[in-house]
């Protein structure tokens, strides 16, 4: 792959990157003190080394019977999917999609998709109901670095993470962005 071509993959949609629902370099671990419902998501980046691209990822929490109010942290792991946001160039445009048979000229256009349309995992329908917005403990892509990764707040009682990371995730419904003149918008 040639250099410039690297660096192109590299690159976070501008939309994407001002968007209070992308997370930037986000683990797996502290998913779950963010997604509470089934529908709730986060777009986040993978901890790609320098050498692998930079993958996007919507993580959402799949379940439905309501199960993982009551779970451990690991529990509601086990119910986060985790979707890679896939990347093709069509006719000198580059299409974003999770499958190949539909693909999308933006981010936005495919989270908006998968908002009114279900993706299927497991025999278990799930549509991308409410983004969460950063924790109290995360500071925003732009904040932290240029490259747009997060990085956490030092929390006001030195080694005191985990009351940090129970922080309430504020959201709001999807669906009532596409009645608000700019799609995704969230409020507080």
């Amino acid at each position: 792959m040639a250099e410039a071509d690297a660096a192109d993959i590299n690159k976070i949609d501008p939309w994407l990157a001002s968007q209070k629902f992308f997370h930037g370099f986000l683990s797996r671990e502290d998913l779950p003190c963010l997604l509470q419902n089934h529908g709730d998501f986060l777009v986040r980046c993978n901890e790609a080394d320098k050498t692998q691209p930079r993958e996007i990822i919507v993580s959402v929490l799949c379940d439905p019977d309501g199960r993982c109010k009551t779970a451990d942290q690991s529990g509601k792991l086990r119910a986060t999917r985790n979707f890679v946001v896939q990347t093709a160039m069509s006719n000198k445009t580059r299409k974003y999609f999770f499958d190949s048979r539909e693909k999308f000229e933006s981010i936005e256009d495919l989270l908006t998709h998968h908002s009114e349309t279900p993706l299927v995992v497991n025999q278990t329908e799930v549509l991308f109901k409410r983004a969460i917005r950063l924790g109290k403990w995360e500071f925003t892509p732009q904040q932290s670095h240029p490259s747009l990764s997060c990085y956490y707040k030092q929390p006001s009682n030195a080694g005191l993470w985990d009351s940090t990371r129970t922080s309430t995730a504020k959201e709001t419904s999807l669906h009532e962005y596409y009645r608000a003149k700019t799609k995704f918008r969230l409020t507080n």
